[in-house]
């Protein structure tokens, strides 16, 4: 919903969930990598609703809750400010969530507090963006199998870097080539960091790291037939201190990928 000037609404409610290797739809589980929760525990009730509030020039304000019946909920604060720095653009972007487990909590403990922020900015076709983030609390921060967490670390390739009690930074440089006349083409190169990572003693136990690396170049094409289609290929190195048989572990990998969104109405 959107008839409030400024404010968007979102709600939903969820039963059934097909994930991405699979045929058919399931009870919906929490992810648990590194033996986090017990990823078996199944529910068929997923809540949430909130809203972003956009009137205030600038800056978009956001709260959602979030409820996976019987085995945890959670709430999300998050903050974005935009505004003209000098001959460029400075950008904080804030994130915050708070876990624990609902009901039964069949999954385990949940119990987790994870803070972000990142600041970037941007001057023609250049973006620097620093961030960091903190999880603490006895256990990682709970979301739900298959998806992706809004979280500083998004679109990391190989690992969230959520595990409990993780301190975690990123540098990120971003370069549009429409700068130089070559609108539509835009490349990226990251490195993330983890250290203070809190594994169970099978897994490596405490004071464990991982790092990443990625490269990504993209470009939508801008006019003909093939126009929106867009083409990207991303390289990611990952490394970690864990255990073997820890689920996270060292790779090397690329991926190319071809995206296209069918306007239907």
């Amino acid at each position: 919903s959107q008839d409030i000037p400024g404010l968007s609404f979102q709600g939903g409610y969820l039963t059934r969930m097909n994930q991405r290797d699979s045929t058919d739809y399931q009870k919906i589980t929490i992810a648990a990598p590194n033996g986090r929760f017990d990823g078996t525990a199944e529910s068929d009730r997923f809540l949430f609703f909130g809203g972003d509030y956009t009137g205030i020039s600038g800056l978009t304000l956001s709260y959602y809750h979030a409820r996976l019946d019987e085995i945890y909920q959670q709430n999300y604060l998050g903050a974005i400010h935009q505004f003209k720095l000098g001959p460029g653009e400075f950008k904080t972007d804030f994130r915050y969530f708070l876990s624990d487990e609902e009901g039964e909590g069949k999954a385990g403990s949940v119990d987790n507090q994870y803070v972000g922020v990142a600041f970037g900015y941007k001057l023609g076709g250049h973006r620097l963006t620093v961030g960091g983030a903190l999880s603490s609390g006895d256990s990682a921060m709970p979301y739900i199998a298959g998806s992706e967490p809004h979280l500083i670390s998004e679109y990391a390739l190989s690992s969230e870097f959520l595990n409990a009690d993780e301190h975690y930074w990123n540098v990120r440089y971003d370069y549009d080539f429409a700068a130089v006349g070559l609108p539509g083409l835009t490349g990226m190169l990251r490195f993330m960091k983890g250290t203070n990572v809190e594994l169970p003693e099978r897994l490596g136990g405490s004071g464990q790291s991982e790092s990443e690396r990625d490269l990504e170049l993209s470009y939508v094409v801008q006019s003909g037939p093939l126009k929106n289609v867009a083409f990207r290929v991303r390289n990611a190195r990952y490394q970690n201190s864990f255990a073997a048989n820890a689920t996270m572990r060292d790779d090397n990998e690329t991926r190319v990928n071809v995206d296209y969104t069918w306007k239907l109405w």
